[in-house]
């Protein structure tokens, strides 16, 4: 599911979108996530920091649908989404980001590097 949308909340606008990607590695399925979610427009160019809370940013690395490593489970999170292209007439989200990723007690990590998508999006 990839998706650059509107999201309503009683007496708020969210602006929010989410990106991810699968692949197989010794028939091993490995998948990565990124969100961020905004009271106002994502623009062109804006970096994401992981650790601005506001923005609600998180990424994920799942290892086959059970070992879940998250962003979020640091504090202050580490990592950034970089927009690089926001193209609202052929609706096109690209970007790079990176992250590091935690298991929920801390002891094991991943770091996510030079993450790159461009998504065509629906909203």
């Amino acid at each position: 599911a990839q998706y650059f949308t509107l999201s309503y909340y009683p007496d708020t606008i969210y602006h929010e979108f989410f990106v991810d990607g699968t692949s197989s590695f010794n028939n091993t399925y490995c998948t990565v996530d990124i969100r961020a979610l905004s009271k106002n427009n994502f623009t062109e160019g804006q970096t994401i920091k992981f650790s601005d809370e506001s923005l609600s940013p998180q990424g994920n690395f799942t290892i086959s649908n059970s070992n879940m490593f998250s962003s979020s489970n640091a504090q202050p999170a580490e990592g950034e989404i970089h927009l690089t292209k926001i193209d609202t007439v052929n609706k096109i989200l690209s970007g790079t980001f990176w992250f590091n990723a935690y298991d929920i007690n801390k002891t094991k990590n991943y770091a996510i590097t030079n993450g790159r998508f461009d998504i065509k999006y629906n909203n």
